[in-house]
């Protein structure tokens, strides 16, 4: 609840109640309008149909069928007016609490705009890890000895010793060709990896920037003069995210040498060839420098392998062989597309209100007043979508693509907060306070499956070490504020501003895989689930009440506002605005 005003004291039911005795001319017991009092009874108590009325000055003698008839008019006139008009200009402002019977009904659409902002005051999250297990085996596969020597033939080292024939390896072939016909085709005898292992992978920064539209409908009950019943349901018209991506891979020492000298072998070899042709140089060239080739190495000619392309099957789940690649541009495409969209309803929350002590300021008793509240919030959002197992090459699925609008986590609060009010100079002065602590409780959500901190870009290996369901619980919360405000002009417009604090703990993940655990949860420096924001609001209401100054024959407050973040970290930093419409009910 953003604001919480002092409700101007005004005692309108008298003239009401005087219209009502002379279209019914019966009795009238003057006694505290139960919008005001605690103990005020329903209309009709102390009325009786044959008694003698204080009023009756105002009444002069009436049958019974003059009675009816004007018993009808107040029907048929006066009741939807004073069903409607009553309780709105007795609120002249919003409160913790209404009276009994009382409905408090408010719609307040929002716009919500701002970037994700990680822990040390930067947009968004830096340095996720990436990288490709055993990638580097096809660069130089350090791991492959015999009799103490490197003997992969299906990496970049030593290419000159894999066999052609029985008298000759490639590199032999080719220099019995450079005897032959006096050229100078390098041999590929040169090594540009070793001895240590070749690491592929690097790190991603993004960031996420959020929009949204929504109205929130709030209904609140008076299920007593001490009590009120509250449900807050928030639906989102639109939500966009939208993420920036930017990486940079691990540099792989020798890789551009490498790239230069099979460069110039092939123009070499393509060069002799025109001029001296030989089958079996030709079958040599086409070995290493064509896409179907026995060795081809033309996967490693394109420099960085995730600008280039990665290719390999067990590399690449979007193909079944090596004549194809997919870069990191496309990875970062299906798990993290540029910008997701959603709508539809939110977290419902359902609580209560109840006095302590004091009295609530439309009791127009007291000055100050101290409550507590129980409520729980409702995991009725559209939550992220099970992964499906591909089984195959991975197809485009919503799991991906949906942006969810909730975590799935239910919580459960319990709040004090109060009121302190005064009227200075016909003007009312308000200042509320809250403090509230809310916990989750444990839930299985779906796992989110990303390639980040993994070895494989695979989603399916992904899927089968995390598990494809988790158990998530979000870390507890306590949140405050505080608000003031003043009344400009009386009966017509007040100001209000305030500023609230919210602190988050670390959320707990329990997968199949306890390192994803603990790398979801926190990562020093870089990614932290433990949030705090500090933010700070403003808001300007117009009053339509007050019924000898009201405009139009509808009764109702009108709000305008405005938050702004002072601080934040691992949350958003969202800016907000919004206008919020507030109406109140009674039925006699």
């Amino acid at each position: 609840m953003k604001t919480h005003e002092v409700m101007r004291p005004r005692s309108i039911k008298f003239y009401v109640y005087k219209v009502m005795v002379n279209f019914l001319c019966v009795d009238y017991t003057p006694v505290t309008p139960p919008l005001h009092g605690a103990q005020a009874p329903r209309t009709g108590t102390n009325r009786s149909p044959v008694s003698v009325s204080p009023l009756t000055s105002y009444c002069s003698p009436v049958t019974t069928h003059q009675l009816l008839f004007h018993r009808s008019l107040f029907l048929f006139f006066l009741l939807p007016y004073f069903f409607f008009l009553t309780p709105s200009s007795l609120f002249s402002q919003t409160h913790f609490t209404v009276p009994e019977n009382v409905w408090r009904i408010s719609v307040e659409p929002s716009v919500t705009t701002g970037s994700y902002i990680g822990p040390g005051g930067v947009k968004g999250i830096p340095n996720i890890p990436f990288n490709l297990a055993n990638y580097g085996k096809r660069y130089f596969d350090h791991g492959y000895k015999v009799d103490g020597y490197y003997a992969s033939d299906n990496d970049l080292y030593d290419l000159d010793t894999l066999g052609y024939s029985s008298n000759y390896t490639v590199g032999e072939y080719i220099r019995f060709y450079n005897l032959i016909y006096s050229d100078s085709i390098p041999d590929l005898s040169a090594d540009f990896f070793g001895p240590d292992s070749v690491v592929v992978g690097g790190t991603l920064d993004q960031e996420i920037n959020r929009k949204s539209w929504g109205v929130d409908f709030k209904i609140e009950y008076g299920l007593s003069n001490r009590v009120t019943f509250a449900m807050k349901i928030p639906y989102y018209t639109y939500v966009s995210q939208e993420r920036t991506n930017r990486w940079t891979s691990n540099e792989i020492e020798g890789l551009d040498e490498f790239a230069a000298y099979h460069l110039e072998t092939r123009a070499a070899m393509d060069s002799a060839l025109a001029n001296h042709y030989d089958i079996n140089l030709q079958i040599i060239r086409d070995r290493f420098y064509s896409l179907n080739g026995q060795n081809s190495i033309l996967w490693a000619l394109g420099g960085d392998p995730f600008e280039n392309g990665i290719s390999g099957p067990e590399y690449n789940p979007f193909a079944n062989d090596d004549t194809s690649s997919v870069t990191m541009d496309k990875f970062l495409n299906y798990y993290y597309p540029d910008k997701r969209t959603s709508s539809g309803l939110g977290n419902v929350e359902l609580g209560m209100n109840i006095l302590l002590f004091g009295n609530p300021a439309w009791s127009e008793r007291g000055n100050y007043s101290v409550y507590t509240g129980l409520s729980v919030l409702l995991p009725s959002a559209d939550r992220l979508h099970k992964y499906v197992l591909s089984s195959g090459i991975p197809k485009s699925q919503s799991h991906f693509t949906t942006l969810p609008l909730g975590d799935g986590a239910a919580r459960f609060n319990i709040s004090l907060f109060g009121e302190l009010y005064k009227t200075i100079l016909r003007r009312n002065i308000n200042i509320n306070w809250q403090v509230r602590a809310g916990m989750h409780g444990q839930t299985r959500v779906y796992t989110p499956i990303s390639f980040a901190y993994f070895n494989t870009f695979n989603p399916d290996s992904i899927a089968t070490s995390t598990g494809l369901e988790y158990t998530f619980k979000k870390g507890n919360e306590l949140y405050a504020n505080i608000l003031g405000r003043l009344e400009l002009i009386p009966d017509w417009i007040s100001v209000s501003g305030g500023a609230s604090f919210y602190l988050k703990g670390r959320d707990e993940f329990i997968s199949n895989n306890k390192a994803w655990d603990s790398w979801m949860r926190y990562r020093k420096n870089d990614y932290d689930t433990r949030q705090t924001s500090i933010r700070q609001y403003a808001e300007v209401t117009l009053y339509n009440v007050n019924p000898l100054k009201r405009i139009g024959p509808i009764p109702f407050e009108l709000r305008g506002g405005a938050s702004i973040p002072l601080f934040s970290r691992n949350t958003f930093s969202d800016f907000s605005t919004w206008i919020q419409l507030v109406v109140y009910a009674q039925a006699w």
